[in-house]
């Protein structure tokens, strides 16, 4: 999706102001769209730096997570079989640090 508001914001760039006139005049919605596109044209090219340099972060994200899926398979079915207390302690600790640090005080 990026790739081709980026390749729109260029196309919007292109035009002439004469073009960009003759569009106000006669598909005012389509010359507020390349209005928009010629204003975000720098936004969009930081969101395509980010994602590219995101993108061996996120396959190892997923890859944590197909690892991570028998286990946590295995650890969903295992809960229902555990005392209430300890489904509570569980539930609490699944929280994360918030409670902890909130516990503490």
């Amino acid at each position: 999706m990026s790739n081709f508001l980026l390749e729109m914001a260029g196309h919007a760039e292109g035009l002439s102001d004469a073009q960009i006139a003759k569009l106000e005049a006669d598909a005012p919605g389509i010359a507020a769209l390349v209005h928009t596109l010629r204003e975000n044209a720098p936004l969009f090219q930081q969101w395509d730096v980010l994602y590219e340099n995101a993108k061996p972060l996120l396959a190892q994200s997923q890859a944590l997570y197909e690892k991570s899926k028998p286990l946590i398979a295995q650890a969903l079915a295992e809960l229902p079989t555990l005392d209430s207390d300890v489904q509570i302690i569980i539930g609490i600790l699944g929280k994360g640090p918030a409670i902890s640090a909130a516990d503490q005080y």
